[in-house]
């Protein structure tokens, strides 16, 4: 009788993983929501992660897509954070009292839960850098927060944010102005999903919510996902509306969004964000100026 061979354990890196993510939207009989079901469970494996290493006090401060793993086991895909060359301990003798445009009047309570800590700035990846490590301020956990905003939009989408920007162009448009990758087009996704993509990537950190509050709100996600598999889109209609937005840039932040409120329910204002918010052109990246920083022992971390 022939001997039957289980399927070997294999590791992917992102790259493979995102290939196969994308060949499987455009070629695959499967509503677009049980796909994207299936990598917001990914990425809630990974937010479970980062909740781990925040609630013992550490920071990752290079969460991207470059650091991720997927080990095959032959049954299933199980992600995983590597590379932890950049993690440190928020010590109490690294707190500080500096706030960044937190209002007096919440100031002792913002800081009674999330304290800040003077730690060495502009340290990971320039794409998933949170404001105000790029700025060298005080920060904490909440920096991780941001960058996995970016990446929940990267892997939701899967379209890479910011791609041919240059150093001073992401500064301005995106760390000082908060523009954001535009979220209008993916009629598949849930409310949900928009609303969480932006309270993370919030210019803020006191507007961002903790990974505890991400892997819940993540659960939301694909709960609503499963609930509405039945309502397909064609695959391929969905993915052309994703590239007609792949370039732009024009999604408000929470303080526009805010100021909109009383006029445009969320999803609506988003629709109409285009028109509101001019594209910013994009720009070829000067070979003198890549799109990266270093960390705290002058390594180089490419996007």
């Amino acid at each position: 009788s022939k001997q039957q061979h289980s399927p070997q354990p294999h590791w992917w890196n992102f790259s493979a993983w995102h290939h196969e993510q994308s060949s499987r939207q455009e070629d695959s009989n499967q509503p677009l929501r049980q796909l994207l079901a299936q990598r917001l469970t990914i990425l809630k494996s990974i937010a479970s992660a980062l909740q781990y290493l925040h609630e013992n006090n550490i920071i990752m401060r290079d969460c991207k897509p470059n650091n991720i793993g997927f080990y095959n086991n032959g049954q299933e895909e199980i992600p995983k954070l590597f590379d932890f060359g950049l993690v440190k301990e928020m010590k109490p003798s690294n707190r500080t009292s500096y706030v960044h445009e937190c209002p007096v009047s919440k100031i002792v309570s913002v800081l009674n839960d999330y304290p800040v800590y003077k730690l060495t700035g502009r340290t990971g990846s320039r794409r998933y850098m949170s404001p105000e490590v790029a700025f060298s301020r005080p920060y904490n956990e909440k920096a991780d927060v941001y960058s996995f905003g970016i990446l929940l939009y990267e892997i939701s989408s899967l379209l890479q944010p910011f791609q041919g920007w240059t150093l001073d162009t992401h500064e301005e448009q995106v760390l000082k102005r908060h523009h954001r990758p535009c979220l209008v087009g993916y009629t598949h996704w849930p409310d949900e999903l928009f609303s969480l993509i932006s309270d993370c990537w919030e210019g803020v950190m006191w507007h961002r919510p903790d990974m505890k509050e991400v892997v819940q709100r993540l659960d939301e996600c694909i709960n609503v996902l499963d609930h509405h598999l039945g309502d397909s889109t064609d695959a391929g209609q969905r993915k052309k509306a994703a590239e007609s937005t792949s370039s732009k840039c024009c999604c408000p932040s929470a303080k526009d969004r805010d100021e909109h409120k009383n006029k445009h329910k969320f999803k609506q204002y988003l629709s109409s964000a285009a028109s509101v918010f001019p594209d910013i052109p994009t720009l070829k990246p000067e070979p003198a100026s890549p799109f990266y920083s270093t960390g705290e022992k002058s390594h180089t971390h490419e996007q």
